[in-house]
């Protein structure tokens, strides 16, 4: 092999390395990450209200378009199907806003784009108190797939202006 052979086979191997490279880095960037957690629960009767923080890690829009939370009993509750619950705030200039309600699926996020949203788990059967707080599994329906994650329902707020004090 000439010289010109080998350097023509050293700058294909770099090149192909590179290539490989880039489309890792590519790949690993554009990836569905999406992080999510339980930060307050408020129960009212046999409604469940949680709040769930929601971080999109990726390049990539994502929409969540369902969701079920399943707890040790192999019980599954939905969320994002209705919204019936709806707090007014009396005094809308401390808050920024005039009333606060439970979020309807498809809920999207950008690239990057964190939220949190109040969601409604109705009807919650007294019954399943025992495992507040306790694990969970959250599974999101999403335009990018399905989302399965292990996470904690935290104990009860002890009012509900406690729990849109932690919204804001």
């Amino acid at each position: 092999m000439t010289i010109m052979d080998w350097v023509t086979f050293w700058i294909a191997i770099i090149s192909f390395l590179m290539s490989s490279a880039s489309w890792v880095h590519t790949f690993w960037e554009n990836r569905k990450h999406l992080e999510l957690s339980i930060t307050n629960t408020f129960l009212e009767g046999s409604t469940l209200l949680a709040t769930i923080e929601l971080v999109n890690k990726s390049k990539q829009p994502i929409s969540i378009t369902s969701g079920a939370l399943f707890i040790p009993d192999k019980s599954e509750h939905q969320f994002g199907k209705t919204s019936t619950t709806v707090f007014t705030y009396s005094n809308p200039d401390l808050s920024g806003k005039t009333t606060e309600t439970t979020k309807r699926f498809p809920v999207k996020l950008d690239s990057f784009e964190a939220k949190s949203i109040l969601v409604e788990l109705s009807p919650w059967p007294s019954e399943l108190n025992q495992y507040i707080p306790g694990p969970c599994d959250i599974v999101l329906g999403t335009s990018r797939g399905q989302v399965k994650k292990s996470c904690k329902i935290p104990i009860y707020c002890a009012s509900w202006k406690k729990m849109l004090e932690c919204i804001r």
